[in-house]
């Protein structure tokens, strides 16, 4: 799975086009961004027009201003996307560690966000929510650590400048996650500050070494992260 996240676009046009410009399958979305989504147009075109689609809940993420996953909020969230599509995948939550609020709390609301999506969505596969980097890591993965065990895949973000492979802050990042362990990890953010017209070959990297990877991001406007923009 190789794509970009949703974060800014027109419309589903623009969005498709953007999508076949650089030959990719999957597409990242959250519910409060990027187009829309009060229609269900935009809604089943997006679910249909993507081989893979991930849905990133927008609660759980404390720079939302709803830091814990209430799982309540999780299945509104996620409900008017599965009636359309049923295997998706839900990504829940989103660098918990980037504010001040309990781990142990997070992983509670995590732990019934887990139990709900199971009951409600059971064709849906799960990742995890990744950490922001060097940020307290040890202590949100162990606390976090049952809860990841029971999702698909193990959610990671990667940011870097210059080059992905074989960066310091690649492997303290990948090192926090030994293989025979965890589920297999996903990226679910990556950017990286190159110059513009080598790096979709460094996302690609990605796809290559990993298998699973969504980079940052699709927007219209391309003053919003420029160094990131494709």
């Amino acid at each position: 799975m190789f794509g970009f996240i949703l974060t800014n676009a027109k419309d589903y046009k623009e969005v498709k086009a953007y999508a076949d410009k650089f030959g990719v399958d999957t597409i990242k979305i959250v519910p409060t961004w990027g187009i829309p989504w009060d229609k269900d147009y935009n809604r089943i075109r997006i679910l249909r027009g993507f081989k893979n689609v991930i849905i990133r809940t927008p609660n759980g993420d404390p720079l939302s201003g709803k830091p814990y996953l209430h799982w309540e909020e999780v299945i509104a969230y996620i409900k008017p996307f599965y009636r359309y599509r049923r295997d998706i995948i839900i990504q829940l939550g989103n660098e918990p560690n980037n504010g001040f609020i309990s781990p142990e709390g997070y992983a509670y609301h995590f732990q019934l966000s887990i139990d709900a999506c199971k009951r409600e969505f059971p064709l849906a596969k799960l990742i995890s929510a990744p950490l922001q980097q060097r940020n307290k890591n040890e202590i949100w993965n162990t606390a976090l650590f049952e809860c990841t065990m029971q999702c698909d895949y193990t959610g990671i973000h990667l940011y870097e400048d210059f080059t992905f492979i074989g960066s310091v802050r690649e492997q303290e990042t990948i090192n926090q996650y030994p293989l025979d362990l965890y589920p297999p990890l996903f990226i679910c953010e990556a950017g990286i500050n190159v110059p513009k017209l080598t790096r979709i070959n460094e996302y690609r990297l990605l796809e290559t070494r990993y298998g699973n990877a969504v980079w940052y991001h699709m927007v219209a406007d391309k003053k919003i992260d420029g160094q990131y923009h494709l």
